[in-house]
């Protein structure tokens, strides 16, 4: 219940449509009954007034009768046009809060779920709230303002009539919706499950197809999947089993209502006590009263699902970002890049990864950090760009403490290629763009050439211009690499940092990008991760990590003769 009180306030900023959709609900609504009813008064009416042959005035309930059909046509129409649009203003100021939320997520956090978990809260579970507003919100306080305006009218005529359909309204609109609500919670949330886990699953084989078929694996992934339908087909057929047992429930409450009415109007019709034509009113008034209740049961069904997919959204909305300045306290010096760590501790769930590392680069410096799998160097990359937080010790950038300065800022200094790169489903041209938008076609080139793909892209029909396919398909792991490359040399940032930049490409071509790259960047400051040994003689200085501690630094020649990690990688090639 706290999870739906939540959703309601998180419609605020629209309660003036949503009001508006209501009131023309309830109009709508009543508009209809009131069409029926007097369209069975006026026909009897006019059928006794012909027998006893005496005049009538027909004007006033023809034009009633007109009245309420246009008013029950174009409400209905209304209805739909403003509750929608309530509904789609709030769906996208959600999705773009969520997504900011999801934004704001450190690499470790996002890293917990699967990005088809991710699609699926951004999708699917806003979507699936639709149904609050549309599907609860207004059927439920329609019904309600129209059921006691309904019942009202009925005690006017007689207390019994009013008793008896009220008696029947709240059971088919309350009691039996509240039935409901608990007989299809567990399908209701095993839909939301199965549907959650069959996207992330066809996100996961797609992403994955070449290695599926490579491996010819791909039959027992499609089992996988075959098995969540299954589930999933199960749940619904039980939802669907509930809905068709709701609508005859209405259906029957209805039609029971009706004949009821008559059983107890006639005898009163005998005793004058109700007037004659008002027979065939109260009798149709009591059948079609029921349209105000009849969505009721299948609102209250989809409140399960509704409020498993709330707790999802609230899931991300609730996420707490570090505490960091919304300014910088200083303003940042992005024509240099200095930066010292100071026993910087940083640990994972399983288990401590940095341990009191210090050591530092000056602006303009060039420094590679090296180390066995798992020593934490691409760790030091997360911390430094103020993506992960620090369990203890400090980094200093530009004499700063980091903790001083925001994110932005913070990354303004830093031109990273990652150690898996992420290529945007668009062309070459769009994906370097990110880098510098206001980048001319020779900056291109030149990033290019420095990056050693300029030959490719040339040999290219459309060039730069050319579709490089779902993350990068099209795309070998070499060229994939250098394309991130001449993206970071691209934002010009004053510390260029590379974490294996020489992943997917052969010895010969590695040599020479390290060669252009060192060239490229002679005023910067550079960080080279890797445990490749290229471009390792020119660094000014190599940090060797190992076990999550600094245990020599020093030169290339330096270290040869002092650290043995070092002099056998040497000695292995």
């Amino acid at each position: 219940m706290r999870t739906i009180l939540r959703l309601i306030k998180l419609y605020g900023p629209y309660r003036n449509w949503i009001v508006l959709g209501i009131l023309v609900s309830f109009l709508s609504v009543l508009a209809n009954v009131t069409l029926m009813a007097v369209s069975g008064w006026f026909i009897t009416a006019m059928g006794l007034a012909g027998v006893a042959g005496v005049s009538m005035n027909y004007f006033t309930p023809a034009a009633m009768i007109r009245a309420c059909a246009i008013i029950r046509t174009g409400g209905r129409y209304a209805e739909r046009l403003v509750t929608h649009d309530a509904t789609l203003r709030f769906l996208s100021h959600l999705r773009r809060r969520v997504y900011e939320c999801m934004e704001i997520h450190p690499i470790s956090e996002t890293g917990k779920y699967r990005s088809g978990d991710w699609l699926s809260r951004l999708g699917g579970d806003i979507d699936r709230l639709e149904r609050f507003y549309i599907g609860f919100v207004v059927p439920a306080v329609t019904a309600l303002a129209a059921c006691l305006v309904f019942v009202a009218y009925l005690f006017f005529h007689h207390v019994m009539l009013a008793l008896f359909v009220g008696s029947l309204l709240l059971f088919s609109g309350l009691l039996f919706p509240l039935l409901m609500l608990r007989q299809t919670r567990e399908p209701e949330e095993t839909e939301v499950q199965k549907m959650t886990a069959l996207r992330t699953e066809l996100v996961g084989c797609l992403q994955g197809m070449g290695e599926l078929l490579v491996y010819d694996t791909e039959n027992s992934y499609g089992a996988r999947q075959e098995k969540i339908e299954a589930d999933l087909i199960k749940a619904q057929k039980r939802i669907n089993r509930f809905s068709v047992m709701s609508n005859a429930v209405v259906e029957a409450s209805s039609y029971s209502a009706l004949w009821g009415t008559l059983l107890i109007a006639i005898p009163l019709v005998t005793t004058d006590a109700i007037m004659p034509a008002d027979l065939a009113l109260l009798a149709l008034f009591s059948l079609v009263v029921f349209e105000a209740v009849l969505p009721l049961p299948v609102a209250f069904r989809s409140l399960s699902a509704v409020e498993m997919s709330a707790k999802r959204i609230f899931d991300v909305l609730d996420y707490k970002p570090l505490e960091e300045p919304h300014k910088t306290k200083y303003e940042p010096e992005l024509e240099r890049c200095s930066f010292q760590f100071k026993d910087v501790c940083f640990s994972y769930d399983r288990g401590p990864v940095l341990k009191a590392v210090s050591f530092d680069i000056k602006s303009g410096e060039k420094v590679a950090v090296i180390g066995p799998t798992g020593a934490g160097k691409s760790s030091l990359i997360n911390l430094i760009t103020g993506l992960w937080p620090l369990d203890e010790g400090a980094i200093i950038l530009n004499d700063k403490r980091l903790a001083d300065y925001a994110g932005e800022d913070i990354r303004r200094h830093f031109s990273v290629v990652p150690q898996r790169p992420h290529v945007f489903s668009t062309t070459i041209r769009q994906n370097l763009l990110i880098a510098e938008p206001e980048a001319d076609e020779k900056m291109l080139e030149e990033v290019c050439d420095k990056a050693g793909l300029l030959s490719f892209i040339k040999s290219l029909p459309d060039g730069f211009d050319h579709y490089v396919g779902e993350s990068g398909l099209q795309l070998s792991g070499g060229q994939t690499r250098r394309l991130a490359i001449a993206r970071a040399l691209l934002k010009k940032a004053p510390c260029l940092v590379l974490d294996e930049p020489g992943e997917g490409l052969d010895a010969r071509t590695e040599h020479d990008v390290m060669a252009r790259i060192l060239s490229f960047v002679e005023e910067c400051t550079l960080l080279l991760v890797t445990h490749s040994l290229v471009g390792l003689p020119e660094m000014d200085r190599i940090v060797v990590l190992e076990e999550g501690r600094v245990s020599h630094q020093g030169t290339h020649e330096a270290l040869l003769k002092s650290a043995a990690y070092y002099r056998g990688l040497y000695e292995l090639v």
